[in-house]
């Protein structure tokens, strides 16, 4: 029985990471694309992933009588908005959130790898916990659904809405990936409450390289599930890692997993599991996180523009 549980959740953490990697979420391309193309296709679909994660949590309390233990407390507001501000500075430096490395490391970026390299180092050696400024997560089991959880579905839900009243906004090939990426996560979440790829490099850095449990294999197989995804499309081109390129994925890793400890989470968290779920410290993280991120790339197309003017 526990070998069919451990590979259902393999299989559920496939495809999650198969959905990943088809809906190419990001929170720093997202972002980008707005400000300096106009483009809302990425938030809409971050806003899509978070009205469907809400639904099916709503769904499994409404039709099973339970659902997975839901997020509740994390960490005081100013260490949650500090932690915030340095994922956000992480996401700049690696130039891709967590959700970003699975696609880019997916579609054959190797520069990546650096990426989760840096996130273990920051486990490894961690300056909040030593400094005693690590969130803890609290998980409890609901008997309704919380109204926090409901409201931020329902926003999302509206949000996804109004940014669908384009001609762009067809279902394709990246909506499509984030159905199967939420159901996927829907589904392990009943196997590990609130697992991500990020805590299951964590578990890697405190207990051994080779304390390969459920969540570390995991991990293996939602990276697998991202380049078979990119292999289907086409997209897989390999591409080996330039020096500048790992030392700003190694730095970046490193910056936004420490800022993860505060929270905790990090932006894959938020969309599958925090803020859907009612966890406070995933909404304000959110909240935090998205107008830096408006902010760095709005002052970069400034520049950008005051440059091409002075040329």
């Amino acid at each position: 029985m526990m070998v069919t549980i451990e590979l259902f959740a393999l299989l559920c953490a496939a495809g999650l990471g198969f959905g990943m990697g088809r809906a190419r979420l990001c929170a720093v391309a997202a972002t980008q694309a707005l400000v300096v193309d106009a483009e809302t296709g990425g938030l809409r679909l971050q806003a899509l992933t978070i009205s469907l994660m809400a639904l099916l949590f709503g769904l499994q309390l409404l039709l099973a009588g339970h659902s997975p233990p839901l997020p509740s407390g994390g960490n005081r507001a100013d260490l949650t908005l500090l932690g915030a501000g340095l994922l956000a500075l992480g996401f700049i430096l690696n130039d891709g959130c967590y959700l970003g490395s699975v696609s880019f490391l997916g579609q054959g970026r190797m520069a990546y790898v650096f990426t989760l390299v840096g996130i273990f180092l920051s486990e490894w050696v961690s300056a909040p916990r030593q400094l005693q400024l690590n969130g803890h997560e609290t998980l409890i089991t609901q008997m309704s659904f919380p109204v926090l959880a409901a409201a931020a579905g329902g926003v999302a839900f509206l949000v996804w809405l109004a940014l669908s009243r384009t001609a762009k906004a067809a279902i394709g090939p990246r909506t499509a990936g984030v159905v199967v990426a939420c159901l996927s996560a829907a589904l392990i979440y009943q196997v590990l409450p609130g697992w991500n790829y990020g805590a299951a490099i964590a578990g890697l850095a405190r207990l051994g390289p080779f304390a390969l449990g459920l969540p570390q294999l995991a991990g293996v197989a939602l990276f697998l599930g991202a380049i078979v995804a990119n292999l289907v499309a086409g997209l897989w081109r390999f591409q080996p890692p330039t020096l500048a390129a790992s030392l700003r994925c190694l730095s970046g890793g490193y910056i936004m997993q420490t800022g993860g400890q505060m929270i905790p989470g990090g932006s894959d968290t938020w969309l599958f599991w925090t803020v859907p779920g009612g966890g406070l410290h995933g909404v304000m993280a959110l909240g935090a996180v998205t107008p830096i991120l408006l902010a760095w790339f709005w002052v970069r197309r400034l520049r950008a523009r005051k440059g091409g003017q002075n040329a």
